[in-house]
């Protein structure tokens, strides 16, 4: 056998030796710097709109009523998305007391803990090096740092896409047919965090892993029907309870609104041209997105090439114990997951950014696996300047992107927009920084050191640089809160500022107005005093027309009160 490109260099820290890469401690000390900066002043900022906000009241109104079976926000019922989540946020919330570091804490240990997952299938699949990078480079790609920062879902739909993952490979691959367990108790874990879709991706990515046959032959083992009775177990209680106490309401919503009508039409103006996701992928996975050319060109390059020498997939059982067929698996593993997460939701019609993370998980593995294999510090050195250029190409995309959004940016959001047209120079500078650093203390896994050390500052500038100038635009907390201590129970509270967080912090019903016109019909119909939280501008307006009188402001917000 021709061995493929780092087989020794892997195989040996498969073993557990990465004296050869660099000093034992460097791995540790990169991972509590990246831990550190995750995690510190997670509770500082006010709520994210518009997931954050309503996630957070709704496990608030578990905590307040004691039903956790149907979800309720603003006091009514909520069925878009599954409880696990929001059940944990509320033991953090009743522990803890309803703040904005109970709403986050179970986003960010599933981002944790989606890092340890990382660094344990890549340790699993490529060696205990490859291990370490790879949790190093999720951790530190913005879009995983940031979604570990908000108190939204699609961490925790990662995490358990990826053990179900985890345990399709020891299952099928290793002959290890007891965890069939984990996979079906993974993959109902996940159904009850964001619906089938945590089934429906690693199934999909498994069966075209080890193809039909394979599949077939599966299916006649015990262990895999114990699995899906554990399955049922764990994830049809709740869907059997809501059914049976809000009947058809739920059904319709639940399954047909936020999943069907959500993948077959454009809903909430989240409509998307097809390659959205390829945009937001080497913005997300920004500072490693320079690299992706690199590890995408040698997967390709391997697999073409060596196929027909180590393609020793699930039906090869023979030749498994090979270390070089073990990768060739493993590394095919790994793109149809990420293949299978792309495709689905790049078809569907409905796009956010954070529904593409699950992928992100073998992207980081496959990028951790490459950063592993390359053979010299000067390699590292040569590709070091690569990267630059590769920084300043997702710059630019980055600026064209951001430079398109101004139509849609309100006036009021002008200066904090301005400031994030900041991030494409900055990354091109942390690349060049990278760069220096890099030549200045040359050695193995410079390249791998340099790039988490440049998003150990970016993120540090997020924390103690952008957070505080961003809250500053944030007039929601601080109006609702000086809202709540003037209101009386004959008070009604108005928010027209286009966010969910006002029944957070009033811990009472809000009336949301969407327009100007809205806000002046309530006005008009209502017998009750009212609280109106409305931009300045539509403050200016009210005042002419209607006795209001400003009880408090707050950068581009106001409060007026309201006396029929």
């Amino acid at each position: 056998m021709v061995p493929w490109k780092g087989d020794a260099q892997s195989h040996g820290s498969q073993q557990g030796s990465i004296g050869h890469h660099g000093p034992r401690w460097v791995y540790p000390l990169l991972w509590a710097l990246v831990l550190v900066v995750m995690l510190v002043r997670l509770g500082y900022s006010s709520l994210w709109d518009i997931d954050e906000a309503i996630y957070g009241e709704i496990s608030r109104e578990m905590v307040e009523s004691g039903d956790w079976v149907v979800p309720h926000w603003n006091y009514a019922p909520r069925y878009d998305k599954p409880p696990l989540t929001l059940w944990l946020t509320a033991a953090f919330i009743r522990i803890l007391g309803p703040s904005e570091l109970a709403v986050r804490l179970t986003s960010a240990l599933f981002g944790v803990a989606g890092m340890l997952l990382t660094s344990l299938f890549g340790g699993h699949l490529f060696g205990s090096s490859t291990g370490w990078t790879s949790g190093l480079v999720l951790g530190t790609s913005i879009a995983w740092f940031l979604e570990s920062r908000i108190g939204i879902i699609d961490t925790a739909l990662s995490f358990f896409i990826g053990l179900t993952m985890f345990a399709g490979w020891l299952t099928i691959n290793e002959r290890k047919h007891s965890y069939y367990l984990l996979l079906w108790g993974a993959a109902a874990l996940g159904t009850l965090t964001k619906g089938p879709v945590a089934l429906l991706l690693p199934g999909s990515a498994l069966l075209l892993w080890i193809g039909p046959r394979q599949a077939l032959r599966e299916l006649r083992k015990g262990w895999f029907w114990l699995g899906v009775a554990l399955f049922v177990l764990i994830a049809a209680p709740w869907h059997l309870a809501i059914w049976q106490r809000e009947g058809m309401a739920w059904v319709t919503d639940y399954f047909g609104y936020h999943m069907l009508t959500r993948f077959t039409q454009p809903i909430e103006e989240h409509g998307e041209p097809w390659f959205y996701y390829v945009i937001v992928i080497l913005i997300g996975f920004v500072p490693w997105s320079p690299l992706l050319w690199f590890v995408g060109k040698e997967t390709v390059f391997s697999l073409s090439n060596r196929a027909r020498l180590y393609d020793l997939g699930p039906s090869h059982p023979q030749q498994e114990g090979t270390w070089p067929g073990r990768r060739i698996s493993g590394v095919k593993l790994l793109l149809w997951w990420f293949g299978a997460v792309v495709m689905f939701f790049s078809l569907s019609s409905t796009k956010l950014p954070g529904y593409i993370l699950p992928a992100f998980i073998p992207l980081a593995i496959l990028t951790g696996h490459w950063l592993d294999s390359i053979p010299s510090t000067d390699r590292e050195l040569r590709l070091l300047k690569s990267y630059v250029l590769g920084a300043a190409v997702v710059s630019l995309v980055s600026l064209v992107a951001l430079l398109s959004l101004r139509k849609s940016i309100p006036d009021e959001y002008v200066r904090a927009y301005r400031m994030v047209l900041l991030f494409p120079p900055v990354l091109l500078a942390g690349a060049t920084a990278a760069w220096l650093v890099g030549h200045c203390y040359a050695r193995r896994r410079t390249l791998m050191t340099a790039i988490v050390l440049e998003a150990v500052v970016l993120a540090c500038g997020f924390n103690w640089v952008v957070q505080p100038i961003v809250e500053e635009f944030k007039p929601g907390k601080p109006l609702v809160l000086e809202a709540a201590q003037v209101a009386t129970p004959h008070h009604r509270i108005v928010s027209m500022l286009g966010i969910a967080s006002p029944t957070f912090y009033a811990r009472r019903q809000v009336r949301y107005a969407h327009s100007e016109q809205e806000v002046e019909g309530i006005i008009q119909q209502s017998s009750n005093p009212l609280l109106l939280i409305v931009p300045r501008h539509v403050g200016a307006q009210l005042a002419r027309r209607y006795p209001v009188q400003e009880i408090a402001s707050h950068s581009m917000g106001v409060l007026l009160e309201f006396k029929p």
